[in-house]
């Protein structure tokens, strides 16, 4: 009979592979949860490869993707474990090893995309698909809105406020070639945004299970690595050069990779504002009127808040206010 120590961890490793193979089966069956189980559904390995070791977490990775490729598509189960498996075991050691949370999460953030690039070019060759196809696909939805719009009778109401079936379509037109442009960096916001959640949603799960983890500073606190604001200038650097030698594939690149860091400098730049929010003298009800007041002019202000987040790292701007 083997001892209890040797056998609790493959009992919580059946139960974890049960319960991630029961969220992933979620989002795959139902799209509109897909959003929050891809997040999600790892999190139970994490805990477990935190909680003992790396070798009990890729085995019960390994039982979740078998019950996946039983229980649904084999490909798509597989494209599946490939995207979001990775990070959760990575998390895992990540939490074991007690390593520093920018590191953890740059790491996790680089394999979610390099996983998603993966996954984007098989399912690209599986379906016989090239980026063409897809450009064709793009713009024959732009058809097929237009045409639910007339049979709906929503055409008839546009018209009566001046907007005519081109212009209509003109507009859907450019709305689907800047999205045809700005693919690239959706995709890597996406991937690297649920490795971030996927990240905070691990750690806040080790710690109601009391297990030993590196605590996160407060939010009002983050700030934006140093080094990585070089990504913004290599963004309007490769951006400007297109646009001087009439370059069109250079500054869609620049557009993407400043698209990747927009949110990104967001982020850090309410982190700054929330700082002076708890610690600012000024009455609440200003407070409040100075938010409203910013929403008003909703562009300016994410642009303010972008460019504090970008210059963060340089000025500090925590260290004014104590």
């Amino acid at each position: 009979m083997q001892p209890i120590s040797s056998t609790k961890p493959l009992v919580e490793g059946a139960f974890a592979a049960a319960l991630s193979t029961m969220l992933a089966l979620v989002g795959l069956y139902i799209p509109l949860l897909s959003g929050i189980t891809n997040m999600v559904w790892t999190i139970p390995i994490t805990i477990l490869v935190a909680r003992y070791s790396l070798r009990y977490g890729l085995m019960t990775l390994a039982v979740t993707t078998f019950m996946l490729v039983m229980l649904s598509n084999p490909i798509t189960a597989g494209f599946y474990v490939v995207q979001f498996g990775m990070v959760g075991v990575f998390f895992g050691v990540v939490f074991r090893r007690q390593l520093a949370t920018g590191y953890a999460v740059l790491g996790g953030v680089v394999i979610s995309i390099i996983s998603t690039a993966v996954v984007s070019y098989l399912s690209l060759r599986v379906m016989g698909l090239t980026l063409g196809d897809l450009d064709q696909q793009l713009m024959s939805s732009v058809d097929s809105a237009v045409d639910f719009y007339r049979s709906a009778g929503i055409l008839e109401r546009y018209a009566e406020k001046g907007i005519t079936e081109d212009m209509l379509r003109e507009s859907a037109s450019q709305i689907m070639y800047l999205t045809k442009r700005l693919m690239p960096g959706i995709l890597v916001f996406g991937a690297a945004a649920a490795a971030g959640i996927n990240f905070l949603a691990s750690h806040m799960v080790a710690l109601r299970l009391r297990i030993p983890v590196r605590a996160l500073r407060p939010f009002s606190e983050w700030q934006m690595p140093w080094y990585l604001t070089w990504g913004v200038v290599l963004g309007f650097a490769v951006l400007l050069l297109g646009d001087y030698l009439k370059l069109d594939w250079l500054v869609m690149g620049g557009q993407n990779i400043l698209l990747i860091y927009s949110p990104v400098l967001l982020l850090f730049g309410i982190s700054v504002l929330s700082h002076y929010y708890q610690k600012s003298q000024l009455p609440r009800w200003l407070k409040i009127g100075i938010i409203v007041l910013s929403s008003l002019y909703f562009w300016i202000t994410l642009i303010v808040i972008m460019t504090i987040g970008l210059f963060d790292p340089f000025f500090n701007y925590r260290k004014h206010v104590k």
